[in-house]
């Protein structure tokens, strides 16, 4: 599968809480673009520790972009949202999810806003 069909889910903390972040997997993110969107004061990505207490059941950054279970916001980049799929892991990391974007958006109602940003030494991969 090509990197970039692959979505990867980002964990932050912030000053309001948690939150999800979605882009592709061969994007980087740009945390300073996150705050200036959500308004926060301060954001920093979540420890493994943390990650493991919120997203229980789950391998450590291998969580479901799916933070309506969890009780905290999703932020979804528009270049996921303009693909007709989204593949994620699915708990483990041996297993993922294929889903249309639409039904993805239906089922977490994330905000959809452009914060990552294209990385060439992953898109060569």
């Amino acid at each position: 599968m090509p990197v970039h069909d692959l979505a990867k889910v980002v964990v932050y903390s912030g000053d309001k809480g948690y939150g999800m972040l979605v882009l592709p997997a061969d994007y980087a993110l740009d945390l300073k673009e996150v705050c200036r969107l959500l308004g926060l004061i301060d954001v920093r990505l979540a420890s493994e520790s943390e990650l493991m207490e919120v997203f229980t059941g789950c391998e450590a950054g291998a969580m479901p972009p799916f933070g309506n279970f969890y009780g905290i916001p999703v932020l979804l980049d528009e270049t996921v949202s303009k693909s007709e799929y989204i593949v994620f892991t699915a708990g483990t990391h041996c297993d993922v999810v294929r889903m249309r974007v639409a039904d993805f958006q239906r089922l977490v109602n994330p905000r959809v806003a452009s914060f990552a940003v294209k990385t060439p030494e992953l898109a060569a991969a």
